[in-house]
């Protein structure tokens, strides 16, 4: 990129300069002036070399200059405050990126190849009803995370945790069952504690009345008050599930269950996440399978291989000696009565995921998103990682913080098995896809987001999604204007817009492009994107408000504003596309 070729030519510059003053080579270390009126890049390398050369850090940094051999590319170098060296681009450096995006198009801000495949778990939330709005920012933020990492030159695998066995599996697939019985024999009680309740069952009992039918029906009245007088929720599902094994055989139990995920997951999750525009997963994950494919004793076996010392047994029951990885107790994998932890599935899952084979000569990075409420379990997962064998930094996680989704200052539970809950479609349908995914992703993952309807579905610039896509509409009306064809622009003189203080700012913008992408990339955020967005978004409309664009008699300085209009609007509908978000001609 164009913006890294002047940065190249500038270290050459200074490593030169301040090998002859240190009379060594030096690392030179860049920072972003926080007022460009400063310059475009500086650098403390004065203070760097004052102690290794007993001088004031100033003086260091005069010598430094008088070294310096400036390449075109820039106007001027000068020392500011106690020692730091301040570097400014000739204006027609930076006006050159529109060229440079012309001739990317759509790839400019790409980079190539990382060597890296990434497979990045997102979502995986429980199949026991549709996604709320919880389960919205994760799903917004994964899938924007995993456009900006292929963006930025990684091989990105997207994968989904399907939670289809256990205790959740099994109180779903119970309440089920109970609510086709209660609509069968006309009965019109409410569902029970510790049963799911929400409406959404209604879909999933008529998807699966046909592993029912056949069934004896239970004794509804004498189910009902057991499960009334059970002493809390936890002790009235275990006796939910109980009855339904009561009536129901082993092997039909199992079908029945599966039946009912699968209709959860294809009824409520896939076309919630559709809704909110996540890009299809490239693989569903059975927890399942861990068991039925013996994935769960092949992942116990490769621990108990790392090293003896990671397995232990105690009254009865199978351990990991966690505490040895850095973890604060040792973890349970086989209860003593045989079962096996959700820890000891979730290390089967990832030795699974880090014996995959890759793209010849690529490293295997897992990143794993989580919500908030899992970051007690981040020490011990990391701990099995390493006992395994693999680097501690071969597993990422990436937490998500809780969304606080409010209207008329009233906040509602989120509780999936009392039905209390509020639909991620819910907040689709009310604000749309756009503003619901960028306004998920404006803010940091792991700071809380207090999501704003009134402001989501406001159509004004105090809504930064309707701010930012006003902005792309803007540039693609004067270009409809204009009326020319595009590649009329490839040619036209950016240097002509050098003097004009609007152009050389949105240009700047424009250049920031590449390095953001990277920047978001290797931190692994997307908040980085929406701050880009809003800053090119003000200068595209700054640039609108002080510069007459179509001026009449079409001449080469009107093409050189409409290619700078065009290369902001391929910018514009990139880094929006990047967080899932359109970019419409028209509003």
């Amino acid at each position: 990129m164009l913006a890294e070729q002047h940065k190249a030519l500038l270290q050459d510059a200074l490593n030169g300069a301040c090998a002859i003053v240190a009379g060594k080579p030096v690392t030179v270390a860049w920072q972003k002036p926080r007022d460009t009126a400063h310059g475009d890049y500086a650098t403390p390398i004065a203070m760097q070399l004052a102690r290794q050369l007993k001088r004031p850090p100033r003086d260091i940094a005069d010598e430094i200059l008088r070294e310096l051999s400036l390449p075109d590319c820039i106007e001027s170098a000068n020392v500011a405050g106690s020692g730091y060296i301040n570097i400014c681009l000739k204006k027609s450096a930076k006006t050159a990126v529109i060229g440079e995006i012309f001739r990317l198009g759509a790839a400019y801000g790409r980079s190539s190849a990382q060597n890296e495949t990434i497979i990045l778990e997102f979502v995986s939330a429980n199949p026991t009803g549709p996604l709320h709005v919880g389960h919205g920012r994760a799903a917004a933020f994964g899938d924007s995370l995993a456009n900006i990492l292929t963006f930025a030159g990684y091989e990105v695998r997207r994968e989904y945790y399907l939670n289809d066995t256990g205790r959740q599996a099994a109180i779903l697939a119970a309440s089920v069952w109970l609510r086709f019985w209660l609509q069968h024999e006309k009965n019109d009680s409410e569902m029970p504690q510790g049963s799911y309740r929400g409406d959404y069952l209604q879909i999933i009992v008529t998807d699966v009345a046909e592993h029912l039918t056949a069934q004896t029906p239970p004794e509804l009245s004498k189910l009902l008050k057991s499960l009334a007088d059970a002493a809390d929720a936890d002790a009235a599902a275990d006796k939910l599930v109980a009855a339904m094994h009561d009536s129901v055989s082993c092997a039909e139990v199992d079908t029945f269950t599966s039946a009912v995920v699968q209709a959860v997951t294809t009824k409520n999750i896939r076309k919630d996440l559709e809704a909110l525009g996540v890009k299809p997963f490239d693989r569903w994950f059975s927890e399942k399978s861990l068991h039925t494919d013996d994935k769960l004793r092949v992942g116990i076996e490769a621990l108990r291989n790392a090293s003896a010392d990671n397995l232990y047994e105690q009254d009865g029951a199978l351990w990991f000696r966690a505490t040895a990885f850095g973890d604060d107790k040792d973890r349970v994998l086989r209860r003593a009565n045989g079962q096996f932890t959700y820890f000891a599935a979730d290390i089967a899952y990832h030795h699974d995921k880090l014996t995959r084979s890759v793209t010849a000569g690529h490293r295997l990075q897992l990143i794993n998103v989580l919500g908030a409420d899992h970051h007690g379990y981040v020490p011990r997962l990391c701990a099995a990682v390493t006992a395994l064998g693999h680097a501690a930094n071969a597993i990422e996680t990436r937490l998500i913080q809780f969304v606080a989704l409010m209207e008329e200052g009233k906040r509602l539970k989120m509780s999936t098995r009392a039905g209390e809950f509020i639909p991620l479609t819910t907040l689709v349908d009310k604000v749309g896809c756009d503003a619901a995914r960028y306004f998920y992703v404006s803010r940091k993952n792991d700071q809380h987001l207090d999501f704003d309807l009134q402001l989501a579905v406001e159509k004004s610039g105090s809504n930064p999604v309707y701010y930012a896509q006003y902005a792309h509409a803007r540039a693609d009306s004067i270009l409809r204007k204009w009326g020319g064809t595009p590649t009329v622009l490839t040619s036209a003189d950016a240097s002509l817009l050098a003097d004009d203080a609007a152009a050389v700012m949105l240009c700047e913008q424009l250049a920031a492009f590449p390095g953001v992408v990277a920047h978001a990339a290797r931190e692994r955020v997307t908040h980085l994107l929406t701050v880009f967005i809003q800053d090119l978004a003000t200068a595209m409309h700054n640039y609108y408000e002080k510069t007459r664009i179509l001026s009449g008699t079409e001449d080469d300085l009107m093409r050189s504003r409409l290619a700078l209009v065009d290369a902001a609007r391929q910018v514009l509908a990139s880094a929006l596309g990047l967080l899932g978000v359109s970019a419409p001609t028209r509003m």
